[in-house]
C-alpha cells in the first residue's frame, strides 16, 4: 500500500458475479465467468490499485458446502492473473451463503432456510474465510449478551445500538437511548463469525470499512420467529457497535479524507432483486428473532442508525458501494431524498449532508421489474448493462465513473467530492 495520506490512484468496484443467460463462460458452475474476466481486463486497463467487490460472488444459497467451495475456487481463478497484479477485496452477499433448509409444511412448500451449523466450520462465514482471508480486526461475531442478560455476564444492554469508542464514552443513539460498553467486541460462539468477512482498511488516503449485510440471514420472514435468523439487509447491534467504532477511528486519523463503506444489500435498492435490502417494502416490522425474541429496532430504524453514523456522526464517508443486480446506478442521499413509507410513525432521522449510494452489478439476471420506491425518480445514471465502477481519487477530490466491461463504454461520472 501507499504511505498514508498519499493520493493520486484509483480503485475498481463491483458485485454479483453470478451466472446470468447465456450459457458456456456465463454459467461456469454459478458464475458469470465471461463478466468477471472482461471486468478484470478493464480495471488492468485503467491501473487500478486495488479491487473492492460488494459480495454475490457464488450462486447460493447452496445447502452443500463442496459447492461453495467449487464456486469459490472457480471465482479465484477467474480473478487471478488481476490478483497476482493488485489486491482484491471481498464481501459477502446473500447468494455467498451455506444454508440448512427445513420444511415446516411439506404439502404447502413452506421452507425455512437458516444459516448453516455448527457455525464454527459449516456456516457462510466459515466458509468464506477459508477462501477470502481479509483482515482480522472486525468483530469476532455478535454478542448473545447484547441481547439478553444471563447469569455471570457484566454487560447489561437494552438492545440500542452503542458505540463502542472506549469503556467510558457514552453515545446517544437514533432513539435517544445512552450507555456505555466496553472496547471489547467480544467472542461469542453462539452467533456465525464476522471474521474475515466484516473489517476494514486503509489506502492512501482513502478508509475502506466492509460490512456484512447477509449475516446470519433467514429468508423465509413468515417463519422467523421459529427459525430465529436476522432478514436480508439488517444490521446487528455488535456490527453496528463496530461500525461506529470503525468511522470514529478514522475519523481522528488526519490521513483519511474519504471513507467508503461497502455492503451487498442496498440501504435504497432499485428493483425486485434487491428490493428487501434495508427497506422490505416499507415494513418496519421486519427485524431479527433471537431465540424467538424479536429484536427491538425494525428495519426501517435500523437502517436509520446506520445513515446517522455515516452521514451525521462521520465528515469523512463519501459513499456506500452496492449491489446491484446487472446494472449500475448513482443515488444521493440527504435529508431531500424521500426514504420512509406513508404513514410511517416512527422518528425520522433528520441527515446533516449529502453521500452517495453508487451501485453496480456485472451478472446475474436482468431485472426488468421495478416496483416503485419513495426515491424511484432519485437515481441518475442509471445503466441496465453489466457495470464497474472505476474511483478516482485525487487529494481532496473524488470522482465516480460508471463503465460497461464489455464496450468500455462509460456510462455516467459524477464528482463525489
Amino acid at each position: 500500500p501507499p504511505s498514508p495520506g498519499s493520493s493520486g490512484f484509483s480503485f475498481a468496484f463491483a458485485a454479483n458475479s453470478i451466472s446470468g443467460q447465456g450459457g458456456g463462460e456465463r454459467d461456469v458452475f454459478g458464475l458469470d465467468a465471461h463478466a468477471l474476466g472482461r471486468s478484470s481486463e478493464l480495471a488492468m486497463e485503467e491501473q487500478v490499485a486495488f479491487v473492492q467487490f460488494a459480495g454475490n460472488l457464488a450462486r447460493g444459497p447452496l445447502s452443500c458446502p463442496q459447492e461453495t467451495r467449487l464456486q469459490y475456487a472457480n471465482w479465484k481463478r477467474v480473478m487471478e492473473p488481476l490478483g497476482q497484479k493488485v489486491p482484491v477485496f471481498t464481501a459477502m452477499g446473500h447468494h455467498d451463503r451455506r444454508v440448512m433448509v427445513f420444511s415446516e409444511d411439506k404439502q404447502q412448500g413452506m421452507k425455512a432456510p437458516i444459516e448453516g451449523f455448527p457455525f464454527d466450520n459449516a456456516s457462510s462465514g466459515a466458509l468464506f474465510q477459508e477462501y477470502f482471508l481479509h483482515y482480522a480486526n472486525g468483530p469476532s461475531a455478535e454478542l448473545a449478551a447484547l441481547y439478553f442478560v444471563f447469569d455471570g455476564d457484566t454487560t447489561q444492554v437494552n438492545g440500542e445500538a452503542a458505540d463502542a469508542i472506549s469503556g467510558s464514552t457514552p453515545w446517544i443513539g437514533a432513539g435517544g437511548g445512552q450507555y456505555t460498553v466496553s472496547e471489547s467486541f467480544g467472542v461469542d460462539s453462539r452467533f456465525p463469525p464476522y471474521l474475515h468477512n466484516v473489517y476494514s482498511y486503509t489506502w492512501g488516503n482513502v478508509g475502506m470499512i466492509v460490512m456484512n449485510s447477509a449475516y446470519w440471514q433467514a429468508d423465509n420472514e413468515d417463519l422467523i420467529s421459529l427459525s430465529s435468523g436476522n432478514p436480508a439487509g439488517f444490521i446487528m447491534d455488535n456490527q453496528l457497535r463496530w461500525l461506529s467504532f470503525a468511522l470514529r477511528q478514522m475519523e481522528e486519523d488526519p490521513s483519511i479524507q474519504h471513507v467508503f463503506v461497502t455492503l451487498s444489500n442496498p440501504l435504497f435498492p432499485a428493483n425486485e432483486k434487491n428490493e428487501m435490502g434495508s427497506w422490505h417494502g416499507g415494513n418496519n416490522q421486519i427485524r431479527p428473532c433471537i431465540d424467538g425474541t424479536p429484536h427491538e429496532k425494525g428495519i426501517i430504524e435500523r437502517r436509520d442508525e446506520v445513515l446517522n453514523l455515516i452521514i451525521n456522526k462521520s465528515t469523512k464517508a463519501v459513499a456506500l458501494l452496492v449491489g446491484d443486480n446487472r446494472a449500475g446506478r448513482f443515488l444521493p442521499v440527504n435529508d431531500r431524498l424521500p426514504r420512509y413509507p406513508e404513514g410511517y410513525e416512527q422518528e425520522q432521522v433528520p441527515l446533516k449532508r449529502t453521500i452517495w449510494q453508487l451501485s453496480a452489478g456485472i451478472g446475474g439476471t436482468q431485472v426488468d421489474n421495478h416496483p416503485a420506491m419513495p426515491w424511484s425518480s432519485s437515481f441518475q445514471h442509471v445503466s441496465m448493462k453489466p457495470s464497474l465502477i472505476i474511483i478516482q481519487v485525487d487529494g481532496d477530490q473524488v470522482h465516480a465513473q460508471m463503465v460497461h466491461p464489455q464496450t468500455r463504454q462509460q456510462a455516467g461520472r459524477i464528482p463525489l467530492r
